[in-house]
C-alpha cells in the first residue's frame, strides 16, 4: 500500500474529508431506482392483475409501458423501465415468449402475435441467464414450513435452510418466531432461484391452516401447483 505524506494538520483534515466521500450519486441513484422498480412492480400487479400474472404471465403488448405512463402517472419514467424491465426478464416470462403464441393488452385482450425476432432475443437472454448460473457458486434456495410451539406454522424462505432455522430457534430469525419458538421443520423445497423460492412462499402464505397441512404432507401438490 502507497504510504501517505502528511506534513501540517492541513494535510491531515484533508486526508480524514477524503473518507467522507458520499456514494457516488450514479449508484446511489441505481440502487434507488431498483428499490422503487420492485414497488412499482408490485403496483403494477394490483393495477393488471391479467397482464402482470407470476403464475401464468403474457407476453406483454408493445406500447404497454406508455399505457401505464399514461394510467399512472406517479411512476417516474426511469422506475417504470427498470419495473418492466425486471419483469420481462424473468425466466419463466422469456419461457412464454419462446413458446410464441399470442401478445396481450394491459385488459388480457389480444394484441398481436410474438415474432421471430423477439423469440430469439428472449432465447438468447435465457441462454445468458443459464449461463451466468452456471458460472455461479451453486446455492440452494429454499421456501419452507416451520411448525412452531403453539401449533401454528410459519413460512419463509432462504439460501441457507440449516442457518435459518437455527436462527429461529435462536430468536434471531423472524419476530413470529421470536415469540412462538419453532419446533420442526415440517416441510421444505427446493428451487433454483430467488424469485421461484419467494413465489413458493407467498403461495404458501395465501393457504388457508387446512391446505398448509395438507402440502405438508404432500409436497408435491405446491410443486404442480406452480
Amino acid at each position: 500500500m502507497e504510504s501517505v505524506q502528511l506534513n501540517s494538520f492541513k494535510d491531515l483534515q484533508t486526508l480524514k474529508e477524503s473518507f467522507k466521500k458520499p456514494v457516488e450519486p450514479s449508484k446511489k441513484k441505481h440502487h434507488s431506482n431498483f428499490e422503487e422498480a420492485k414497488q412499482a412492480l408490485k403496483q403494477l400487479k394490483k393495477a393488471y392483475p391479467v397482464a402482470f400474472n407470476e403464475n401464468k404471465p403474457l407476453p406483454l403488448a408493445l406500447g404497454a409501458a406508455k399505457e401505464i405512463a399514461k394510467n399512472m402517472p406517479e411512476l417516474a419514467a426511469p422506475v417504470l423501465r427498470l419495473a418492466l424491465a425486471i419483469w420481462t426478464k424473468q425466466t419463466i416470462y422469456l419461457q412464454v415468449v419462446i413458446a410464441g403464441g399470442d401478445r396481450y393488452n394491459l385488459d388480457g385482450s389480444v394484441s398481436g402475435t410474438v415474432q421471430e425476432s423477439e423469440k430469439e432475443y428472449s432465447q438468447k437472454m435465457l441462454e445468458r441467464k443459464q449461463e451466468k448460473l452456471k458460472n455461479k457458486p451453486s446455492e440452494n434456495y429454499w421456501a419452507y414450513i416451520l411448525e412452531c410451539s403453539n401449533g401454528a406454522f410459519y413460512t419463509g424462505w432462504t439460501n441457507d435452510l440449516e442457518k435459518r432455522y437455527r436462527d429461529h430457534c435462536e430468536g434471531k430469525g423472524a419476530k413470529y418466531t421470536r415469540s412462538f419458538k419453532p419446533v420442526k421443520i415440517a416441510q421444505k423445497w427446493q428451487f433454483s432461484s430467488q424469485s421461484l423460492a419467494m413465489q413458493a412462499e407467498a403461495q404458501i402464505k395465501k393457504l388457508s391452516l387446512k391446505e398448509k397441512k395438507k402440502v405438508i404432507s404432500n409436497p408435491e401438490l405446491l410443486e404442480a401447483a406452480q
